[in-house]
């Protein structure tokens, strides 16, 4: 430049922070089985020139990813350690989208005009909210994300309190809670499948599971043939063999994942395995001891 620049530094901008409560910690990230309850936290600071402004604005923005549903009347503000009226601030809550999630704003249109607190440069501002991990969340991969922004006034010489005051935005900050399945396969020796085999999965985390299970259906260009223990055979019933058979009804055979809400007392839940692949998955489950028991075994065997 030809000239002097004269800089005058601008005051600290404030911060949000996003964070999972669990077991007395803040983390960034946890595991969960899908119908756990998941605590989040997020904390807001001011900048260090919040005493030059007239008003301030104050805005989160919450987004939940569709694998987490928020739990209505969960969402509590405080400030400076005091809960603060739900009339002092405009809580809104998107509807479910299965693709997009939920949002979830909280704004004070002036932070700074709430009756009876005081905001400075050490005011913090936390929102506390509950929200389930639900049937749509990812499984492993890159788990379940929740993020939050904040929207602030950033111009002390024009704070009249108009929603066209200039403003700045934080970047996000991602907390994210992960869960997984369970795939076991069932064979003889000689690795051949055993199909017909049955497993009830229990523990403290299975709450919710999505088990892949298999439907058969009357279909005369169908397949299949039920037997009399329930399971299916591709083998048509000859003279020899008949008396094994439920009847001579065709079948198809699909597969499907059911939702199964465990025992409340035994935390349990039952699945069959595949009669082509011989496995089978449960799905939805957090970190924790779980138990594997074979309570029906297959066709022929003890």
């Amino acid at each position: 430049t030809n000239g002097t620049l004269t800089f005058t530094p601008k005051g600290d901008v404030p911060t949000s922070e996003k964070k999972i409560l669990e077991g007395g910690e803040e983390v960034d990230a946890n595991s969960a089985s899908i119908g756990d309850t998941v605590n989040y936290q997020i904390k807001g600071t001011m900048p260090s020139n919040i005493d030059n402004y007239k008003t301030y604005y104050y805005q989160f923005t919450d987004t939940l990813s569709k694998g987490l549903t928020y739990t209505p009347d969960s969402l509590k503000v405080t400030i400076n350690g005091k809960e603060v009226a739900a009339s002092n601030y405009k809580l809104t809550v998107s509807d479910y989208d299965k693709d997009k999630g939920t949002t979830i704003t909280v704004e004070f249109k002036n932070l700074k005009g709430i009756d009876g607190v005081t905001i400075d440069k050490g005011t913090q501002v936390v929102v506390t909210y509950i929200a389930t991990l639900n049937e749509d969340a990812v499984i492993a991969g890159k788990g379940n994300p929740n993020d939050v922004k904040l929207t602030y006034s950033n111009d002390p010489n024009q704070s009249s309190g108009g929603e066209n005051d200039p403003k700045g935005e934080t970047p996000k900050d991602e907390v994210i809670t992960y869960t997984t399945e369970l795939t076991i396969k069932k064979t003889d020796d000689e690795g051949d499948i055993l199909p017909g085999a049955e497993f009830t999965l229990s523990g403290e985390g299975v709450n919710i599971v999505l088990v892949t299970e298999e439907v058969f259906t009357e279909d005369t260009n169908g397949k299949y043939y039920k037997l009399k223990d329930g399971t299916y055979t591709t083998d048509e019933p000859t003279e020899a063999t008949q008396d094994a058979y439920a009847d001579t009804t065709k079948y198809t055979r699909s597969t499907t994942v059911t939702a199964k809400e465990a025992d409340k007392t035994k935390h349990e839940v039952v699945g069959t395995v595949d009669s082509e692949t011989g496995k089978l998955t449960f799905t939805g489950l957090g970190a924790g001891d779980y138990t594997l028991t074979e309570t029906k075994t297959p066709a022929g065997y003890n």
